[in-house]
């Protein structure tokens, strides 16, 4: 669900976790916020992940699983569609 929306510069929305495998994160609803800032003639973006606090005493937990999970596999492939939009060339051909 999309919590805030200001097109162009900032999107907020709950995870809306599925995965069974992790049942227990799916009973606790976090947000994700990505900002677009613009910085020269380039853009800084900034991920947020809100709510850590909500999984109680499991929040060291949480936070281990999603920090395992997550690498800049994934900022690179938010470059590779921001770059494919702009018409840019796929400057990570070389690390797939």
């Amino acid at each position: 669900t999309i919590i805030e929306l200001l097109p162009g510069r900032e999107i907020t929305f709950d995870d809306g976790w599925e995965d069974q495998d992790f049942a227990y994160y799916a009973r606790v609803t976090n947000y994700w916020t990505f900002r677009l800032t613009a910085v020269g003639d380039s853009t800084l973006v900034e991920l947020f992940h809100h709510q850590y606090e909500a999984f109680g005493e499991r929040v060291h937990d949480a936070l281990d699983s999603y920090e395992m999970a997550w690498d800049n596999k994934h900022l690179r492939k938010l470059r590779e569609i921001v770059d494919r939009r702009l018409g840019k060339p796929d400057l990570n051909q070389h690390e797939k």
